[in-house]
């Protein structure tokens, strides 16, 4: 029996030497009457865990109190782990476990999350992220845009302008359904009702198992404004133009048919006329035909000149 027991005890510990996590049984008075292996590999001797840790006070309390304790951090040569405390009716137990990773992946993320966050807010084009219509995200540029501190608890239809809320949604749904969402141009209302023309890009995104929609949103009041400045300029120039060329014909009609008209009697009259008459009407002629002239270049190159 006594054999049986050893080798039960002999696999116990072989079992409890091979689990990834330390383990320490502290006697009621907190004297160490066992330790697997993994802990010599991380404190070197449990006497280390309270005077080195950050859970002394827990461990303290665990062995005069029996107060349990979980997840309480240690560091240690760049390694974290969590300490659990588990009150027993002789004692107590020590679970250590390495969560370096987790903790290393947590800062990575946080540490993403502080570049991408200062990334947006410092972004010329508005940033918000859509879980279905809900804004749950929008940087700086954007809240400037439509005059908002926050946008918390709003949908991004509370922006737009009425005439554009259906595309908008439209737009929202295609790019849920992971379909290509050419950009768009969306006018966005602030909390004054002040207009502003916005192009927006939507793409699709996976963020911890959700399906949310994300929205870059250039302002381009003033490109639309310089637009319809250069087509009213443009309608204005196409009036002058046509203007212009109503004068022109005007003067080919009054000027050329009566000149027409003038010719044709002098030159009638030039073969009647006595000598004298003849000499009047040649210079005459001279003449309507130097108005002629003025008149042609006047027509054709806008210029006065014979």
């Amino acid at each position: 029996m006594e054999g049986d027991r050893g080798s039960a005890e002999s696999y116990f510990r072989a079992i409890l030497d091979n689990i990834p996590a330390g383990i320490i049984f502290f006697d009621k008075n907190g004297k160490t009457i066992y330790k697997n292996k993994k802990v010599g590999e991380i404190v070197g001797s449990p006497e280390n865990i309270a005077k080195e840790s950050g859970c002394s006070k827990e461990l303290k309390n665990l062995i005069s109190k029996g107060m349990q304790f979980r997840n309480a951090m240690w560091e240690k040569n760049g390694r974290f782990f969590s300490v659990d405390g588990i009150p027993m009716q002789d004692g107590s137990i020590i679970i250590m476990n390495d969560v370096s990773e987790k903790i290393y992946a947590e800062n990575a993320l946080k540490e993403n999350e502080r570049k991408y966050r200062i990334l947006t807010e410092s972004s010329p084009a508005g940033i918000v992220i859509l879980n279905g219509n809900s804004c749950i995200f929008a940087n700086k540029k954007f809240r400037e845009i439509v005059g908002y501190d926050s946008t918390d608890g709003k949908n991004i239809t509370d922006f737009v302008h009425t005439g554009d809320v259906a595309l908008i949604r439209k737009k929202i749904d295609e790019a849920m359904e992971g379909k290509d969402t050419p950009s768009c141009t969306i006018r966005l209302v602030d909390k004054n009702g002040k207009v502003a023309w916005t192009e927006i890009n939507l793409s699709l995104v996976n963020y911890e198992g959700k399906k949310e929609v994300i929205l870059n949103i250039a302002d381009i009041t003033k490109k639309k404004m310089m637009e319809e400045e250069l087509d009213l300029s443009n309608k204005k120039m196409k009036e002058i133009i046509e203007r212009e060329q109503r004068f022109i014909e005007d003067i080919s009609h009054y000027f050329f048919n009566p000149l027409c008209i003038a010719k044709g009697y002098i030159d009638l009259s030039l073969k009647e006329a006595t000598p004298e008459l003849k000499r009047k009407l040649e210079i005459t002629r001279t003449a309507v035909d130097r108005v002629e002239t003025v008149v042609k270049h006047v027509v054709m190159e806008g210029k006065i000149y014979e």
